[in-house]
């Protein structure tokens, strides 16, 4: 369960939801924000989302990137999760021109996750995003970083921000994972702020 991200659900989905019609098939989602406030976890809900707007993205596609941002590894991982098969191309133009050939004419859906900022990445993006022309109008590409230069580096259509949560909302996550049964220690009422307040609206805390 995802704790006190109603909002945050119902925003990326609204963004992925939206068609707009220009010259461009594809559009990037950007999810911004600090380490440990849940953006891999909100990309994840809308990745497993089964409702009528995330039916219609088909493939769909995960890729965790971090900082090292090998173009190969990262299309070789697109193309062998597209093909549900093993790579065996070595040469990189012909995994571009393979994932080309799988992604024509579909609306995909492709998960760039942790994305950092470093010199070449306007490069980098422009190498990697040669194939995703070819899908049908309204495919969507979410990238999560801690960097708002990232996003507008890749040219991000809609940028989420994502913000620290309420203390409660904190507390209830820590309630989750430390009690089992809900077997409280008799003193915790007396502790219970103080844990909030040290997890600073982090939900990683």
């Amino acid at each position: 369960t995802i704790v006190g991200r109603d909002g945050d659900k119902a925003k990326i989905l609204d963004m992925l939801s939206r068609d707009e019609h220009n010259n461009v098939n594809f559009h990037v989602v950007a999810i911004v924000g600090m380490a440990g406030l849940g953006k891999t976890t909100l990309a994840q809900f809308a990745f497993n989302n089964n409702s009528d707007v995330m039916k219609e993205f088909e493939p769909r596609v995960w890729v965790s990137v971090s900082d090292d941002f090998d173009i190969v590894r990262v299309t070789k991982a697109i193309l062998e999760s597209v093909t549900s098969q093993p790579v065996k191309v070595e040469e990189f133009s012909k995994m571009q021109h393979d994932l080309n050939e799988q992604l024509r004419g579909k609306k995909f859906l492709i998960v760039l996750d942790d994305i950092w900022n470093k010199g070449d990445l306007y490069d980098l993006w422009t190498r990697l995003q040669s194939p995703f022309s070819v899908g049908a109008q309204g495919s969507k590409i979410i990238v999560t970083t801690r960097d708002l230069k990232v996003a507008k580096i890749m040219g991000a259509t809609e940028v989420h921000n994502l913000e620290s949560v309420s203390d409660d909302n904190c507390l209830e996550i820590f309630e989750q994972h430390a009690f089992v049964n809900n077997d409280r220690p008799p003193n915790f009422e007396l502790v219970q702020k103080k844990i909030a307040e040290k997890c600073s609206g982090l939900p990683l805390a």
